[in-house]
Parts: structure tokens; sequence; C-alpha cells
């Protein structure tokens, strides 16, 4: 057998000759008379030979253990060399991944790096995040591809609510300077700011604001400190770039197609500058804020698509969207009355104005504008109206619905889509009688109650009266949130309601090809909050005992092509 020790003969040998020990019946001689207590002076010389010569004996073995560790030591570091090589060895032969198309490898970066949203997150030090640059980490094939796929650092969501640190003022110039001329959207937070340090954050996106596009601004809460952010904002967008020479010439935006702001309730001049900075925004067409006015600036928005608002300050509604011809989409939350709009004024001319807007989203406290509010405006080409309740529940915060829905028979508006979120008993009567106005044009309706109870009253009024006449009767899609309690309304007495007015709403008709189809409500999708459920009761439970409710109950209509959809309230939309 073939000898494996790695010991030269030499070695062998000085451990071979490390032996010092005392005699066997020297060494029981000594435990003998130190457990009796007395000494045997025959032993004496031997002792005194032995004691004489063990000093040099531990230096010797002493010695030969450091020898020995020196060498166990230089053996590991071998073996864990070897086993390192061999790991590279059987990865680069074997590992998936070196054989994934870089294509591939593109997709499950980009994955990976917006898979909370943004492509660098620099808030708090536990909730940062810069998944790109550790990418660029592991090793040089994969640096390599990420920095030549800007996409990858292109996406900013800045935190700062007193100033980044140096190195992640570092990570945020990586990020800039790897994203070249990609198009940058971000996030800047910079509400609870508590100085206007900030790193030079500021500084390092106006650098680059020719590649602006989509954008969120959140301006400091505190008046002092807005003012002078704001201040500088203008200040430092007026000075040439020198990486962005044709700024001038261009626009200060030209690429950006989405702002959001929030501003602070003062310094309206420097709002007004604000707002007169993003005039030459050619592709911005969606546009959401705290707050807006026309007043003290004439910023050319009227290539905008989409607005929301949280109020808007003038004359009227008529008065905000005659300067915005091409608005499709308006969600405003509120409104105080300025009587100052001459401009405004012009080009109205007394007259009313008939807007393009296809889709318009309100909320109960709209209604609580003054009726200035709703002066002058038609809504010819309104299709789609989403109204959200607030308040007390025992108001009814819909009381001007009327006012509105005045407005769209003056406009003869073709209302196909009506959503009404958080309905309750006192405003029930409301949208009735607003959908009563609007019945024969409207074909889909999405509500949520915020009872199970009121749920089932309003449910009767869409089931068809005894001549067959019915609320609503081309309504194709009915899309139902609420909010399931086991100790409040009985779920099973609800769900049978709805099934009965699917029932009452459809019905099975031969086509002119002979193939069965469904006639009237065509789509059902019903959206539950399991919040509150029986004790022992799992959502996965709940869910399927109303699945197979409907699915045994509504089995005909469903393969005649009745669309049912039964969701969670995490699905809601």
């Amino acid at each position: 057998m073939q000898d494996t020790s790695l010991l030269c003969a030499n070695c062998s040998s000085k451990l071979d000759h490390l032996s010092s020990n005392p005699p066997d019946n020297l060494d029981q001689s000594i435990v003998s008379q130190l457990r009796s207590g007395v000494n045997d002076p025959d032993n004496l010389a031997q002792i005194s030979i032995f004691l004489a010569e063990t000093p040099d004996n531990l230096a010797a073995y002493a010695k030969a253990i450091a020898e020995m560790e020196r060498l166990l030591l230089g053996l590991k570091n071998t073996r864990d060399n070897l086993q390192r090589r061999y790991e590279n060895a059987r990865c680069l032969v074997s590992a998936p991944l070196r054989s994934v198309p870089l294509e591939i490898l593109h997709e499950i970066f980009t994955f990976h790096c917006y898979e909370n949203g943004y492509a660098l997150k620099l808030h708090s030090r536990a909730s940062s995040r810069w998944p790109a640059l550790k990418l660029s980490w592991v090793c040089s094939l994969w640096r390599t591809i990420v920095h030549s796929c800007p996409i990858l650092w292109s996406s900013l969501s800045v935190s700062t609510p007193d100033r980044l640190s140096a190195g992640q003022r570092q990570i945020l110039l990586e990020y800039i300077s790897h994203s070249g001329d990609h198009l940058l959207s971000f996030d800047y937070d910079y509400l609870h700011g508590s100085s206007l340090e900030d790193r030079g954050v500021t500084d390092m996106l106006l650098d680059n604001s020719m590649r602006w596009y989509r954008v969120s601004l959140k301006i400091p809460r505190n008046p002092s400190l807005a003012r002078n952010w704001i201040s500088k904002f203008l200040f430092r967008l007026s000075k040439p770039s020198d990486s962005q020479p044709s700024r001038a010439q261009t626009g200060r935006f030209p690429a950006m197609v989405d702002l959001q702001t929030i501003l602070p309730w003062s310094a309206e001049e420097l709002i007004a500058l604000f707002f007169q900075t993003f005039s030459l925004c050619p592709r911005l067409d969606t546009f959401s804020g705290t707050q807006f006015c026309w007043s003290s600036h004439n910023a050319d928005f009227s290539h905008l698509k989409t607005m929301s608002l949280d109020v808007f300050i003038g004359k009227s509604i008529a008065h905000m969207l005659c300067r915005i011809p091409v608005l499709q989409t308006l969600n405003i939350r509120g409104f105080m009355l300025s009587e100052s709009d001459a401009a405004g004024d012009a080009l109205l001319g007394g007259m009313n104005y008939n807007s393009a807007l296809s889709e318009l989203k309100v909320s109960s406290t709209t209604f609580d504008f003054q009726w200035e509010a709703w002066r002058f405006l038609r809504l010819p080409s309104l299709t789609n109206l989403q109204i959200t309740a607030h308040g007390d529940k025992g108001q009814d915060p819909f009381k001007d619905v009327a006012q509105l829905s005045s407005i769209l028979l003056h406009s003869q508006s073709e209302l196909r889509t009506l959503r009404v979120d958080h309905l309750f008993h006192p405003m029930q009567q409301g949208i009735i009688d607003f959908m009563i106005q609007h019945c024969t044009t409207l074909v889909n309706l999405t509500i949520t109650f915020q009872e199970a109870r009121n749920m089932e009253s309003f449910i009767l009024h869409l089931k068809p009266n005894g001549d067959g006449s019915c609320l609503v009767p081309n309504l194709r899609l009915l899309k139902l949130h609420w909010h399931y309690s086991w100790r409040g309304h009985s779920q099973r007495s609800l769900c049978l309601s709805i099934a009965q007015l699917v029932e009452s709403r459809c019905s099975v008709v031969r086509s002119a090809t002979g193939a069965i189809e469904i006639s009237g409500l065509q789509e059902l999708i019903l959206v539950v909050n399991r919040r509150s459920l029986r004790p022992g009761e799992t959502e996965a439970q709940s869910h399927q005992m109303d699945l197979n409710f409907f699915d045994t109950y509504l089995a005909e209509l469903q393969k005649s092509g009745l669309f049912l959809d039964i969701q969670s309230d995490s699905d809601w939309a």
C-alpha cells in the first residue's frame, strides 16, 4: 500500500525521539508519596534527574508543535485554494446562468432592479436599495452588462428628511452617470426637509433637466424653507449648464411627459414662477398637484391630456378648462373661488365652454363648491364619471349632485360609465335620481358600499319593475365592492340578492346563427373585503364558499356566456 504521509523522514524521526516521560514505577512512586505525605529518600536521585531534563524536553515539544502547526496551516491554505479553484471550474462548466443569453440577462436584471418601483431608493439607511450597483460588483461580465444598460440606472427615488450621507451622494452620482443619455424618472421627496442642505441633489437633478421624463417633486411643508427652495430651484435653472448647452433653445424640460408636485399653501408669487418654469414642456401631457391657479402666470399647459388636483383656485372650472382644450381626464377634489381672471373671461367671452373632457373624477367635497364653480361649463364628450364620498355618514354629501346632472343634461352627454365609491344610505337617493336622469346611456356601473345592508337595498332598485322597465336598462357590466362582516348582514342573503338580480337582468337567447348567447348583463365582478371573518374561518374558505354559491346558482348563465369574477379586496382598483 502506498505511503500517504506528508511528513519527511527527518520530521518523523524528530517526533519519534520526543519521549521523556518518567518510568512508570517512578511516576507511581511520586503519586503514592504525594498522597501519603511521606518522601522516599531512595527516589530522590531519579526525581532530580527527571526535573533537570524535563524543561529542555518541553521546549523541544513546543518547537515541534509550532513547526507542525505551521505545516498544518499551510496544508489548510493549500486545500482551501484547491477547493476554490475546483468550485470556479465547476461553475464555469455547469452553472446554468453562464449559458443564459445576454438579452435574457438584461430582462432578469431589469425585473430585479425595478421590483420595488424604482431602480434606486435613497431613503433611510434601512430602506435604501441600489440593485444595479450591487449587480455590478458580482463579476466583470455582469458589470459590463449592467453598465451597458442605462435603463437600470434611470429611475430614482430620493427622500432627504435631513441630508444624504456622503456615501449616498456618491451612489446617486454613479446612477446619474451610468444612466447616460437615457430619460430620467424620479421621485424627489423633500417634504419634511429641515434645511436647504441636500448635498447638491437639486443641482444634480437640474443639471440633467433635459432628460426629465416622469417627475415627482415634493417641496418642504415649512413655508420659509419652501420659498427658499423654490428660489434656489429657479435660480439654478436659470444658470447655463455645461452638460446641457442647448437648454435655452430647446426648453428646460423638453422630454418630460408627467409632472407631480406637492406645494405649500404660501409664497403665491414664487409658486406662480414655479409653474411658469414649466411653460416650455412640449411633451407634458399629465400633471398632478396639490393646488393650481392661473393668476400671476401664463404658463402654457394647453397640451395636457390628464390633470389631477387637490384644489383649483379660480373663477370657475370652465375658466381652467378653456386654457387646456385637449384635456381628456380631470380629477378634482376641491375648489376655491377667485374672481380675478380677466384672461379667462376674455377666452370665454361670457359663453358656455364645451370641454373635450371624456373622464371626470370628483369627490363629495367637490360638491361643496359654490355654484360658481360649475357655471359656463358644458361636457358634451363626457362618457366616464367617478364619484368618491367623504364626510359624515349621517349627511348626504351629494346634496348638490343634481347640479352636475343638470350640466350633463344640458351638455347632452352620453354617460356610459359611472363609478361611485363609499356609497352609504343617506346618499343613495341622490345617486339613484342621478342614474334615472342618465339611465338610457349608462352601460358600466361600479359601486363600493360602506355597509352590506346598504348594498342590498340598492340592489332592489336595479331589479326590473313589474312592467319590465328597469333602472339602467342597457347595463352590461356591474361591479360591486363591499365589506364582509359575519356579525352584521347575512353574507348568504346578500349573495342570493345579487344572484337574483343577475337572473333578472340576464336572458339566454339564440343568435341568428343558432348560437346560444347572453342578452342584457354580460359581466359581473364582485370584490369582497374579508377582514372580519368568523372565528376559525380563513379568507380562502370564505372566498371558496362564495365562489361555489355563484357557480352553482348561475351555472346555466355562465355556460351561455356570462362572465363572473370574484376578487379579494387586495385586487380592488
